[in-house]
């Protein structure tokens, strides 16, 4: 899997393959491209759309006892599966908050 780590000053962000907005101010609209979400307050508990990548999350968790996300980005070997990670300080929020959004590219 293909991952691109991003600060942002701002709370937008589209869809890099559909173009349609996820984010904005109070605003949370899932792509059909978007397969998964992990918050890295909250990493045990990703939001997950996509069979496949459901099963590498349960397999990678059932080989490790404690880990690092960067370990499940490169233990995946999906070239069709980009993860885009932001941590920003958007309006609103007092503290830098970092989410992982995976993407299907071919979707």
């Amino acid at each position: 899997m293909k991952t691109l780590a991003l600060t942002p000053k701002h709370d937008n962000f589209f869809c890099p393959f559909t173009g349609q907005r996820i984010l904005g101010p109070e605003i949370y609209n899932r792509s059909p491209a978007l397969i998964g979400v992990w918050w890295y307050d909250n990493i045990l508990e990703p939001d997950i759309h996509d069979i496949e990548l459901m099963a590498e999350w349960e397999t990678f968790l059932k080989s490790r006892g404690h880990f690092q996300m960067d370990e499940f980005w490169a233990y995946v070997q999906n070239e069709a599966w980009a993860a885009f990670i932001l941590t920003n300080k958007g309006e609103g929020c007092t503290e830098a908050m970092t989410i992982a959004y995976v993407f299907n590219i071919n979707q």
